[in-house]
C-alpha cells in the first residue's frame, strides 16, 4: 500500500513547489519532501479514506518504518490524517497516534494534520492524559503539535483550562515553531476572552519576552480585536520597551 501511494504522489510531483517546500527547511538534497500540493494531499487522504484503505495504509507504512525505511513529509502528512479518521478503538487509534508522533519532523507535518484530530473532543478522558505528557518532550515539533491541539479542540473548554494553561506556560526551550504556536493561541484565546489572556498569558511573568511581544502583535493584525483592546496592548507594549531600555 505504501508503495502505491508514494508512486501516485511522485505523479504529481511540482518541481517548483518542491525547490520552495525544500528552501523553506534547508533541504538542498529534496530528500524530505515530493513536491505535491497541499489540496492533492487532501484528495488522497479523502481517496484513502472512502476507499477503506485508511488501516491497511497505516500498517503498511508502520512496516515500512520498522525496516529503517523513511517517509516523505507528504508521506507523514498522510500518515497522521489517516490517524483521526480511522474508526477503530482508543487503544489501536493511540498506537497508531504514537506511530506519527515519533514522524513529525516540521511544521507541515503538524499543522496539515491537527484538523483531522477531532477525537480529542469525543474520546477526551482517553486521550487527554497522552497529550499532557507531550509536555515532556523536548522535541520542537511534538510541542508544537500539543499546542496546536490545545488551540483548536481546548481553548473554549473550561474543564480543562487549568490545566492547558499551565502547560502552555511551562518554560520550554527556544524553538521558534513552539514559541510561534504559544503566541498564536495566545492571541486566538485573546479573541475569546481578551481580560483572561491579557491577565492569565500575555501580563503573567512566566511569559517569554518573545513571545510576549510577537502575541500582542497577533492580537494587533486580528479583526476580532477591538481598536480599545489593540490600543490598551499598544501602552503595554511601549511600557514593556521603555522598561528594558
Amino acid at each position: 500500500m505504501i508503495d502505491k501511494i508514494r508512486e501516485k504522489l511522485f505523479t504529481y510531483r511540482d518541481e517548483k513547489y518542491l525547490s520552495f517546500t525544500s528552501s523553506l527547511t534547508n533541504d538542498k538534497d529534496n530528500n524530505r519532501f515530493i513536491g505535491v500540493r497541499a489540496p492533492i494531499i487532501k484528495s488522497i487522504i479523502k481517496e484513502i479514506t472512502i476507499s477503506d484503505n485508511a488501516i491497511s495504509y497505516l500498517d503498511s507504512a508502520t512496516n515500512f518504518i520498522n525496516n529503517e525505511n523513511t517517509l516523505y513529509s507528504e508521506e507523514i502528512q498522510i500518515f497522521g490524517a489517516l490517524v483521526g479518521l480511522i474508526k477503530v478503538n482508543n487503544e489501536l487509534r493511540e498506537r497508531y497516534l504514537k506511530t506519527y508522533l515519533k514522524l513529525i519532523n516540521s511544521w507541515e507535518n503538524v499543522d496539515t494534520v491537527i484538523p483531522y484530530h477531532i477525537f480529542y473532543l469525543k474520546e477526551d478522558n482517553y486521550f487527554f492524559s497522552l497529550l499532557k505528557s507531550l509536555s515532556k518532550s523536548n522535541k520542537e515539533f511534538i510541542l508544537r503539535y500539543m499546542i496546536l491541539i490545545f488551540m483548536k479542540y481546548y481553548i473554549k473548554n473550561k474543564d480543562r483550562y487549568n490545566e492547558t494553561k499551565k502547560l502552555i506556560l511551562k518554560q520550554y526551550k527556544d524553538y521558534f515553531y513552539l514559541n510561534m504556536a504559544i503566541a498564536w493561541y495566545i492571541a486566538t484565546y485573546a479573541t475569546i476572552d481578551f481580560d483572561d489572556a491579557l491577565n492569565s498569558f500575555i501580563l503573567n511573568p512566566k511569559l517569554k519576552d518573545w513571545i510576549f511581544y510577537k502575541s500582542i502583535s497577533k492580537c494587533i493584525d486580528s479583526y476580532r480585536i477591538t481598536n480599545k483592546q489593540k490600543e490598551k496592548l499598544k501602552e503595554l507594549r511601549q511600557y514593556k520597551n521603555a522598561a528594558i531600555n
